[in-house]
Order: C-alpha cells, then structure tokens, then sequence
C-alpha cells in the first residue's frame, strides 16, 4: 500500500468545498452561524444584490464580519484570512482567478438551490431534489451530482444557453455581477 500513498496527499491546488442548501434561509443561517464562530472569516460575493442582502443581515444580527464583493478582494492584503463565498460565478475564469489569489486551500462555498445560478437548470430535475431533500433542515447537501450539474450550468450561462422561462432572472443576476 506504501506505493499508493501519494493519493492521500494534500493536493497542490485549491479545492472548493460546495455546500448546497436546501433554501436561502438555510443557508443564510449557516453563514450566520460560521460568522459567530469565527469573526475573522471574510465573506466574498459576486453580485451587488447578494453584499447588500448579506451585508444588512449582518448588521441586524450585529455580526462584525467583512463582506466584500470580489472584485475589491483583489489588491487586498489577504496573507492568513479565512474566506467564505456566498455564490458561485458563472465564469469558471474569473472564479478560477480569485481563488487563486486568494491563495487558499480550502475555499468554501454556500449556495441555495434557490439562487438564480440554479435557475439554468433542468427544473424537473430540480425539483425532484428538492421533494427527495426536502426534511433537511440545517444540513447542506454534498454530492458529486449536484456539484457536476452546477459546473454544467455555469457553463450554460457562459455560453448564453439557459432555460427561456428563467432568463429575466438570470441576466438580472449576471447584470448584478458585471
């Protein structure tokens, strides 16, 4: 077994830790929760409509951590913070590139099945993880389905090719980001 070791090593890139939630209050409450443990947690946004929302829970629950829109991530000094994402992007390269200078491990990920990213996908199906999920209350979904699906539908939404009935509400989230 000691010439298979190198399968348990840590690898040399950064790894994104995606955690799906059930609904936006679930994961506002987990963002909530991570930000009363660790104060020095930095969470980062793609779009204007997500930092305000974040930003004004935040201040209601007088919780003193940073949120930031990622674009004002670079140029900050970030040696030893913690980062959270609120969102994914729909831009494998731009994603790519604040992970990288972010210079992070481990980066994680909260998203909703209710954020307009998953709005590209194939709504019966999504439905159909929602009823099969639906008694989970504080716990996020992991598994190597969704993360695919949502690799696809960045993709989708890269390439300009989504559901017809969901575009007024993509491209008011694209707007938001760009």
């Amino acid at each position: 077994m000691l010439f298979f070791s190198f399968i348990n090593e840590a690898p040399n890139y950064s790894f994104i830790n995606l955690r799906v939630w059930l609904n936006q209050s679930a994961k506002e409450e987990s963002c909530i929760r991570t930000a009363l443990e660790d104060e020095s947690i930095i969470f980062i946004v793609w779009s204007k409509v997500t930092f305000q929302h974040f930003q004004d829970l935040f201040r209601k629950r007088n919780i003193n951590n940073k949120i930031m829109i990622a674009n004002d991530v670079f140029g900050l000094k970030s040696q030893g913070s913690k980062f959270v994402l609120i969102e994914r992007h729909y831009d494998h390269d731009k994603e790519s590139k604040l992970i990288k200078y972010l210079n992070a491990k481990n980066i994680i990920v909260h998203i909703s099945l209710s954020d307009p990213i998953m709005s590209a996908f194939n709504s019966v199906r999504m439905q159909k993880v929602r009823e099969k999920f639906r008694n989970i209350k504080n716990e996020y979904i992991e598994h190597r389905m969704i993360n695919s699906s949502i690799e696809k539908a960045m993709t989708k939404i890269s390439n300009g090719d989504w559901p017809e009935e969901n575009s007024k509400i993509i491209l008011e989230w694209i707007e938001g980001i760009d």
